[in-house]
């Protein structure tokens, strides 16, 4: 491991930059559009002035349920405000919340250092998600991480006591002799890319001859207890602006990869992925009305059953668990079909060992695809133009000035600017 010393000391950007750490979602960017992984992804440019609310609200939640199940599985967490309790017990609350606040500050001072006078705006937006993100933590806690019955195995590639007695004597991780993975500081797990074949590591044309890795992030990792689910489990939480669907989500390759990452540190096949989704809405109470019984009875309406039977009672509409209204009883049932489903969603999916090796051999060919871009850009990161994909591309201004033969390097050096690390988030 000593010889991979110097990798750990590099930031997941260094690496990133010159095509020798692949994540599992950039591949999925790379399929996607060969041009824009290139700008956004090697060149690491995002457009000047505009707040990526998205990804730093996002890695403000990752922050609050790591420290949670950190606190569930045991690890060591040092927290910088007061309990919320109080002089009660601490919590895997407290430290979820701890470490939401914590994020909250440090950015919150970023915006204040950099903007000065021009920041009050944009801290507003911030303590806007602030309060929104505190409200999804909390239903959460409340709701959302009652699970069948499972143990805390890792969080953020790190064993759990539990984690590393369910494991025993089982830790083999396949090609160990020569392509053994590694964990970054940042959290990231990092296994080298092997030929499909010969199970050789493959070697990167730079830095003399160091190993290529695919790398990803691994949220948590659970032991489930459940019949029919006992096993591993990867799970991968996500926030999104709405409800989202499984559709088409057997054929995630996003899947495979955390399984294959998983497979490939610890020699188990996992069952399988759980994507645990985080929608940005909270429940509100049950909609009022100026007539009737004071009470809407549209099914639509965000609130919970919960919340709706508490109002159902309180106005005389449901006594001793009969509700008499007919209308009322069928939003009710209406609420109960929806349950948690509109605040927060858990999707699972299976993978086997024939797919990981499918897995790892087009992960070998898509490799050398990406080494062709990042060699030669000019004639390999060509675009995929698509009315549907463009128009919410973060660098589609400097795509199109590439293809009408306008200035795209002033547009570059003018409306852009490098991002921070991501992967070291």
């Amino acid at each position: 491991m000593s010889k991979y010393a110097e990798l750990l000391e590099e930031q997941p950007i260094e690496r990133t930059k010159t095509v020798r750490d692949i994540s599992v979602t950039e591949r999925g960017s790379f399929r996607t559009c060969h041009r824009q992984w290139y700008l956004e992804t090697v060149l690491n440019l995002e457009p000047r002035g505009v707040a990526n609310w998205a990804f730093a609200f996002g890695t403000g939640l990752h922050a609050g349920l790591e420290a949670y199940y950190k606190f569930k599985g045991g690890l060591p967490y040092k927290m910088v405000g007061a309990p919320t309790g109080g002089t009660e017990e601490i919590t895997a609350y407290d430290w979820m919340i701890d470490n939401f606040h914590q994020w909250y500050e440090k950015l919150d001072k970023k915006i204040q250092k950099e903007l000065g006078p021009l920041a009050a705006e944009m801290r507003d937006e911030l303590l806007g998600y602030k309060l929104l993100g505190e409200e999804m933590l909390d239903y959460y806690d409340q709701f959302a991480s009652v699970e069948d019955n499972f143990k805390v195995a890792a969080v953020e590639g790190l064993w759990t006591p539990e984690g590393k007695a369910l494991l025993g004597d089982q830790l083999n991780p396949p090609y160990s002799k020569h392509a053994w993975p590694l964990r970054h500081p940042s959290g990231r797990i990092m296994v080298p890319i092997v030929h499909p074949t010969t199970k050789r590591r493959l070697s990167s044309f730079k830095r003399g001859g160091q190993p290529v890795f695919l790398s990803a992030r691994l949220d948590l990792i659970v032991f489930r207890m459940g019949l029919g689910l006992r096993g591993f489990w990867v799970t991968d939480h996500k926030s999104t602006a709405s409800a989202p669907s499984d559709r088409g989500i057997d054929f995630e390759d996003q899947i495979t990869g955390y399984c294959y990452v998983f497979w490939r540190l610890t020699g188990i096949i996992p069952r399988g992925t759980v994507f645990n989704y985080l929608v940005k809405q909270v429940p509100k109470e049950p909609r009022r009305t100026q007539t009737g019984t004071g009470l809407s009875y549209a099914k639509d309406q965000l609130t919970t059953p919960e919340m709706y039977k508490e109002a159902l009672i309180e106005r005389g509409l449901m006594v001793n668990g009969k509700i008499y209204s007919e209308k009322h009883e069928e939003c009710y049932r209406s609420l109960l079909a929806y349950g948690w489903d509109r605040f927060f969603r858990r999707f699972e999916v299976q993978r086997n060992e024939h797919e990981l090796m499918r897995f790892e051999e087009r992960l070998y060919e898509e490799y050398h695809d990406m080494l062709d871009a990042y060699k030669f850009p000019a004639r390999r990161a060509y675009p995929n133009q698509s009315y549907m994909h463009c128009p919410g591309c973060s660098v589609n201004k400097i795509c199109q000035a590439i293809e009408d033969g306008s200035d795209y390097e002033w547009l570059i050096e003018n409306a852009y600017q490098e991002g921070e690390d991501r992967k070291a988030e």
